[in-house]
């Protein structure tokens, strides 16, 4: 994703469900003029390093309109209830010129029934809940927001996304290819 992560430097920025906030490190280190780092959950936001941590809702910003230049939301659009309230939220506060910067789980991965789960340290299997928001409707998302969408990019199993893990061999085999992770970029 940040490969099309534009200049942040002296631009103000929201780390929009930032989790433990790497995204906010990263913008600290591009030299930010600010960096809000924002989530729900106050565990992750205590975590969080760099900039000025708040909690709230990513569909319902706290913020005023046009209050950052740069907007970055990592695998966190399939949190929310609505493509089109979330985007219209998220451009509101966009300032004019500002860039969005997001990435989530892939609508093709979870049509073949991939979930976003994970395992503990005692092999239990969590799923986390999401929606899964076609490629379509976050384009007219996106236009319905203001927002023109220059940049998206597929991650492929086993192309882009070629890490190893446990039992990544077997993953990779039987999914090479797949989109598995979508990046978007929108310019306001």
């Amino acid at each position: 994703m940040l490969e099309y992560w534009p200049s942040a430097a002296g631009r103000r920025a929201l780390d929009l469900a930032c989790g433990t906030g790497r995204y906010s490190r990263l913008l600290a280190e591009a030299q930010a003029a600010e960096i809000v780092a924002m989530d729900f959950c106050v565990p992750m936001l205590r975590q969080v390093s760099a900039g000025t941590r708040v909690c709230g809702s990513m569909m319902n910003l706290p913020f005023a309109d046009g209050a950052f230049d740069f907007v970055i939301s990592g695998l966190a659009l399939g949190h929310a209830s609505s493509v089109d309230a979330w985007m219209a939220e998220v451009a509101r506060v966009l300032s004019e010129g500002g860039t969005l910067l997001y990435s989530d789980f892939h609508p093709e991965a979870a049509r073949v029934g991939l979930t976003r789960s994970f395992k503990d340290q005692d092999e239990r299997t969590y799923t986390v809940p999401h929606q899964s928001y076609k490629l379509s409707a976050q384009r007219e998302a996106a236009a319905a927001a203001s927002l023109t969408i220059d940049v998206v990019h597929e991650v492929r199993v086993g192309l882009e996304l070629n890490e190893p893990f446990p039992k990544s061999e077997e993953f990779y085999r039987r999914w090479e290819g797949l989109p598995i992770v979508l990046v978007v970029r929108a310019r306001k």
